[in-house]
């Protein structure tokens, strides 16, 4: 639309000397120009009001639209509805059936329980009754482990005593068995300090015989000797 400024108009004082004519024509101007302007409003607003009822269709065409929209929204709405109802009464009917489920086995396990517990009732019973009786052979047991250790004691006492005296009695006879080694020990001794002063006589007695002669028959009478002498030291 195109903007044009309003024209005041106006009535210059003229000169007495201008004509009428020149007056006129100058107003017939400005209304001219008026109307034109009048005319190009006119097609302005038309154009307007052209696109204000397009505006208004289109208006019309989107309320339509969404009232479409809206009842297929309704629809949905109540589709849905309905599924989350019947969504809702299944899942009520599963959890029944699952509590009826539970419930029955719950009393499957209370009753296995109460039968678990009846037999391990029963097996500590057993167990209290094997452990009584194990503890009755077990004192059986130490009663006669501790009479054989009272026999085997007494036994080993008798015969530390008998190994005592036995000992005493070796001990006893080995320093008797000692004092007569001992004894003979000094008897050899003496018999052969005796043999070495009889040998020293002996000899000195042969230089002597030696010297004093050198015949045979006295040769062997110092053999015989010697003979004799020696029968003697090893009887």
């Amino acid at each position: 639309m195109r903007r044009n400024e309003a024209r005041a108009l106006t009535f210059e004082e003229q000169p007495n000397e201008k004509p009428m004519e020149a007056r006129v024509s100058k107003v017939e101007s400005d209304i001219a120009t008026i109307q034109l302007d009048v005319r190009e409003f006119r097609t302005d607003m038309k154009a307007a009001n052209e696109s204000l009822a397009d505006l208004r269709t289109a208006v019309a065409t989107v309320n339509g639209n969404l009232n479409a929209l809206s009842e297929k929204v309704d629809a949905g709405a109540k589709g849905t509805d309905a599924k989350i109802t019947a969504l809702g009464d299944r899942i009520e009917a599963s959890e029944k059936a699952t509590d009826a489920k539970i419930s029955a086995l719950a009393d499957k396990v209370d009753a296995n329980a109460a039968a678990t517990d009846a037999k391990i009732t029963a097996l500590n019973d057993k167990i209290d009754a094997g452990a009584k009786a194990t503890d009755a052979k077990f004192a059986a047991l130490n009663d006669k482990i501790d009479a054989s250790v009272k026999s085997l004691e007494a036994r080993i006492d008798g015969n530390t005593r008998a190994t005592d005296i036995k000992f005493d009695s070796l001990s006893a006879k080995f320093l008797e068995l000692t004092q007569s080694i001992n004894a003979t020990f000094t008897r050899i001794d003496n018999r052969f300090t005796k043999m070495d002063d009889t040998i020293a006589s002996l000899a000195s007695k042969v230089d002597e015989i030696k010297g004093a002669t050198k015949s045979i028959g006295v040769a062997i009478a110092l053999v015989s000797w010697i003979l004799a002498l020696g029968s003697w030291l090893f009887r």
